[in-house]
């Protein structure tokens, strides 16, 4: 488990999951936990990382995000080291590897789903709700048509950490409406569990010294995530 000189900041979109890993230790546990929604602006988002990072007094930070968009290159540590994952986003930290997420993928262009990102994130359900009422119900169900026309399904990563038949309820009548399928797919969070406990091999993460800066060819590797093992 992690030590009193040891900081999480973690994505609250992961809340359900960490908390299930970390167990009763999670309050004695300083952690940080970063508005999803900063991640559809890469810029704010590094810059508010950065602001917190420099607010920590540890000696390690573990980081519960991943590549985002490129929010993460350009982030600074003080007298800590700064641990990360080699993941693309959180959908692959959920699901074990950036493998297992492409194969959820094939066949079925998925929106991925868990109940933290439908508490936490800007709501497929709440801004459908507003454009009805903005635009009424037929145009709104014309635009949101258009902007998913890409995907076939909502799939919720089962990830033991919440009753996924509980929120396929609540976006059920908007997946009707669209004509998305919904689909349960299985997660993995044996990952995650390694960041917020460690080990941490270079193979799967990337630990940044203290007084360093975490840049952008730090990953050079998304490119060649086939030689990645795990990945």
């Amino acid at each position: 488990m992690p030590h009193s000189n040891t900081a999480i900041l973690c994505c609250n979109t992961l809340e359900d999951e960490a908390r299930l890993i970390l167990g009763e230790a999670a309050p004695a546990l300083q952690i940080v936990w970063i508005e999803a929604g900063l991640h559809n602006r890469p810029d704010k988002l590094r810059a508010h990382l950065n602001q917190t990072l420099s607010e920590i007094k540890a000696q390690r930070v573990l980081m519960a995000l991943g590549h985002c968009g490129g929010a993460c290159a350009g982030l600074k540590t003080f007298d800590f080291e700064l641990v990360i994952p080699r993941v693309d986003d959180c959908i692959s930290l959920l699901m074990g590897s950036m493998k297992k997420r492409r194969m959820a993928g094939t066949g079925a262009a998925t929106f991925f789903l868990t109940a933290g990102w439908q508490r936490h994130s800007e709501s497929l359900i709440s801004n459908f709700a507003r454009d009805s009422a903005r635009f009424g119900p037929e145009k709104a169900r014309r635009i949101y048509k258009m902007m998913l026309k890409h995907y076939d399904r909502f799939g919720f990563i089962e990830t033991g950490a919440y009753d996924p038949g509980a929120e396929e309820e609540k976006i059920a009548p908007l997946a009707g409406d669209l004509d998305i399928a919904l689909a349960r797919l299985p997660g993995d969070l044996d990952w995650l569990e390694r960041l917020l406990k460690g080990p941490w091999p270079a193979s799967e993460f990337i630990t940044v010294p203290p007084h360093s800066e975490l840049l952008a060819s730090d990953w050079d590797w998304l490119g060649e995530t086939a030689k990645i093992q795990g990945m």
